[in-house]
C-alpha cells in the first residue's frame, strides 16, 4: 500500500480541509466514527467571509440538531436517516450549498513571521509518553515532534515518516517502508533503529509510560533494516492505527532520550518543522525554526515559511478572546458561546468547529473514603444534579446533555443508555441512608471556565438535597498530581469525545495511564474490546462499559458543545487532523 504525500493548498481563503460535510472517519482496522466536518457555502473556515452571516449547510442544520438535542421534532431516527442520505448526496458530488460566486485568487506563500496559539491546558511534559491531555497536548507536541503517519481529519492516514506500510493478512504483522534523509533536530539520524527504540520504550514495562496503553496490543518493534520497520502485534488490534497517528506514535531522539532522562519532557527533540527553544511556566513556550526540515512544499520550497512559534497559556476565555481582537495570538482555543458573536462580527477573524464536543465530568475516587464501597453516597450527589438547567446557564441553545461519554455524532454513542436521572428527594434520602456523617465533601477541580461556574452550579444543587459539599480550585498541574494519584474524593474535569483513537482503554483498562477513578472492574471488558474488530460488536460493548458507569456512580458526564477555536484570517496553509491538531508545517502569514 502506498501512500502520496497531503495537498497542502495555498489559497488566500482556505484552510486544507477535507471536502466532504458528513463522512466516516476510519479510525483503525475495523473502527470507524461517524462525525461532521463544517462545509460552508462561501468559503472555507480561515478564509475571507462575504459580508453578512454565512449561510448554514444542509449538513451544518444536521449537526446543530444534533448537538442541540433537537430531534424530537422528526425523530431520532428520522433525523439519523436524515444525515445519512446527506453523507450519500455529499458523497456523489451533490450540496444545497451556494456555489462561489468567483474563485479567490492564490498568492504564494510569505516567509517569516511566528503564529502564536492559546491553550488553557499547559502540558505536564513534552515527552509524548508522559503527557496527561491527549488531544490537547497534539497542538503543542506537533510543532515538534512527527509520526510514522498522521490521520487527516476527514480519517485518512497520511504518510509523514513512513513512505509506504502494509499489514499482514492475520492483522499481526505491519511492515513501514521509512523516509531517509531525515535527521533529528540534535543531528541523529532518523532509521528504523530510532523508530523501534521509541515505539518499544512506548509499551516497556520496566518503566511504563502515561500513553504507552495505547500501543499494549504491541508486541514489539524492530528494525529488518536501515529504513524497514516491523511491528509485530500480540493480538489483532482495533486501536492500533490511530495510535500510531497520536501521541503514542510519535518519534522522539534516542540520543535525546537517553542523555537527559527524567528531564527530558522539557528538553524535547524531534524531527518536525520547529525546535524546542524555551519554556516559562504558566505563561508560554516557544519554538524556532528547524532550518534542517526535510519537507518542501509542491513546488519543492523548503518547509517550514514560519520563523517560529508560540504556545501561550491563557486560562482564562475572556482574556483569550481579547488577544484574538488585539491580533496578538493567532489560535485561540476553547471559545465560549457567551464569545461566538463577536467573533463572528470581527472581520479579522473565523470561528472553527473542532471535530471534538468538549464536555464536563464528576469522577469519584473508589479507592478511598468516603466513596469507596458506599454507592447510596455517590448516587445521592449524582441525583441530585440537574443537568437540563445546568446546560440553559452553560450552554444556551449551542450545547447537550451528554448521555454517556459520546456525543449523538459519534458511533459509539449509547442511544438506549438509562442515564441518571434528576430526583432532589430521592438524592436526600440516598444520603441519608449512605450512613455518612463525615464532614463536608470536597469537589476538586481546575479554575477555568466553564468548569467554575459548574462546580457553583454543583454546589447550589446538592445544598438543595441537604449534601454540603466544599470546592477545592487547583491550577490545572496542581490538580492533575492529585487526581491521578487517587488523593481526592471527587473532581469534576473535563474532556473530549469521540476521540481519535478511542481513550477507554486508557481511561478503564488494566494498564490506563488516566485511570482517575481507580476503577478495576471494567478490565476483561475493555481487553475484549480493544481486540474485537466489528464495529457494532465492539460498540456495544463499550455500550456495555457506559451503562456499568452509572449503574455503578463511577462517573457522571455533565454538558457539552462541540469545541471552537478563533483563527485569525492573516494565517494560511493550516491543515488539521481528527484529534483536532492544526499542522503549521505549510503554514504562513500574510503581511500587514
Amino acid at each position: 500500500m502506498t501512500h502520496s504525500s497531503a495537498n497542502r493548498g495555498r489559497k488566500r481563503d482556505r484552510i486544507a480541509r477535507p471536502a466532504v460535510a458528513l463522512s466516516a472517519a476510519v479510525l483503525g482496522p475495523g473502527h470507524r466514527s461517524f462525525r461532521l466536518d463544517m462545509q460552508h457555502s462561501h468559503s472555507d473556515v480561515c478564509g475571507n467571509v462575504p459580508k453578512g452571516r454565512q449561510q448554514k449547510t444542509v449538513a451544518e442544520r444536521c449537526l446543530v440538531a444534533l448537538q442541540r438535542g433537537r430531534l424530537d421534532k422528526y425523530g431520532e431516527d428520522n433525523m439519523r436517516g436524515l444525515c445519512s442520505v446527506l453523507t450519500l448526496f455529499l458523497s456523489l458530488g451533490l450540496t444545497t450549498a451556494t456555489s462561489p460566486t468567483s474563485a479567490q485568487d492564490e498568492i504564494p506563500p510569505v516567509r517569516g513571521g511566528v503564529i502564536v496559539t492559546s491553550t488553557d491546558v499547559e502540558p505536564a511534559s513534552i515527552d509524548p509518553g508522559f503527557g496527561n491531555a491527549p488531544g490537547t497536548d497534539m497542538r503543542t507536541y506537533r510543532l515538534v515532534y512527527e509520526n510514522l503517519f498522521i490521520q487527516a481529519e476527514n480519517g485518512q492516514f497520511v504518510p509523514q515518516l513512513a513512505t509506504e506500510w502494509e499489514t499482514s493478512d492475520d492483522g499481526l504483522t505491519m511492515t513501514f517502508k521509512l523516509r531517509d534523509g531525515v535527521k533529528f533536530h540534535d543531528g541523529t539520524l532518523f532509521n528504523a533503529e530510532a523508530a523501534a527504540f521509541n515505539l518499544n520504550r512506548m509499551v516497556d514495562p520496566a518503566k511504563p509510560t502515561r500513553n504507552g496503553e495505547f500501543l499494549s496490543d504491541m508486541a514489539r518493534a524492530e528494525a529488518i533494516d536501515e529504513y524497514t520497520l516491523k511491528l509485530t502485534m500480540k493480538q489483532p488490534s482495533a486501536l492500533v492505527m490511530s495510535s500510531l497517528a497520536n501521541e503514542s506514535g510519535m518519534i522522539a531522539s534516542p540520543t535525546a532520550l537517553q542523555k537527559w532522562g527524567s528531564e527530558y519532557g522539557r528538553n524535547p527533540v524531534g524531527t518536525g518543522p520547529f525546535k524546542f527553544d524555551s519554556w516559562v511556566s504558566g505563561d508560554h513556550l516557544k519554538f524556532v525554526k528547524n532550518d534542517d526540515y526535510w519537507g518542501t512544499d509542491e513546488n519543492g520550497e523548503k518547509l517550514p515559511y514560519l520563523d517560529g512559534a508560540e504556545v501561550r497559556i491563557i486560562v482564562d476565555a475572556t482574556l483569550k478572546v481579547i488577544a484574538a481582537e488585539a491580533g496578538t495570538v493567532d489560535i485561540v482555543d476553547t471559545i465560549q458561546p457567551r464569545d461566538y458573536g463577536r467573533i463572528e462580527s470581527n472581520p479579522d477573524l473565523s470561528l472553527v468547529a473542532g471535530p471534538e464536543t468538549l464536555f464536563n465530568l464528576l469522577s469519584f475516587n473508589l479507592t478511598a473514603p468516603p466513596f469507596k464501597d458506599n454507592l447510596k453516597l455517590r448516587q445521592a450527589v449524582t441525583t441530585a444534579i440537574d443537568r437540563e438547567s445546568m446546560l440553559k446557564v452553560i450552554y444556551p441553545g449551542t450545547g447537550i446533555v451528554m448521555q454517556g461519554r459520546y456525543p449523538p455524532y459519534a458511533q459509539e454513542y449509547a442511544k438506549n443508555l438509562k442515564d441518571y436521572q434528576y430526583d432532589p428527594e430521592k438524592a436526600a434520602q440516598l444520603y441519608r441512608e449512605s450512613g455518612y456523617s463525615g464532614p463536608p465533601l470536597t469537589m476538586t477541580m481546575i479554575q477555568r471556565d466553564p468548569d467554575t461556574t459548574i462546580a457553583q452550579i454543583i454546589q447550589a444543587q446538592l445544598a438543595q438535597a441537604g449534601i454540603p459539599i466544599q470546592l477545592e480550585l487547583l491550577e490545572r498541574l496542581s490538580w492533575t498530581d492529585k487526581v491521578y494519584g487517587h488523593r481526592y474524593e471527587m473532581a469534576l474535569h473535563r474532556w473530549g469525545s469521540p476521540a481519535a483513537n478511542n481513550d477507554l482503554a486508557n481511561l478503564y483498562g488494566r494498564t490506563g495511564g488516566a485511570n482517575h477513578t481507580g476503577i478495576t472492574a471494567l478490565y476483561d471488558l475493555v481487553d475484549e474490546a480493544r481486540r474485537t474488530l466489528d464495529d457494532a460488536k465492539r460498540n456495544a460493548m463499550y455500550g456495555e462499559l457506559q451503562q456499568y458507569l452509572v449503574d455503578n456512580a463511577v462517573q457522571m458526564t455533565l454538558v457539552g458543545q462541540q469545541e471552537h477555536f478563533v483563527v485569525n484570517k492573516r494565517i494560511h496553509g493550516l491543515t488539521r487532523e481528527l484529534n483536532g491538531a492544526f499542522g503549521v508545517t505549510a503554514a504562513w502569514r500574510e503581511a500587514d
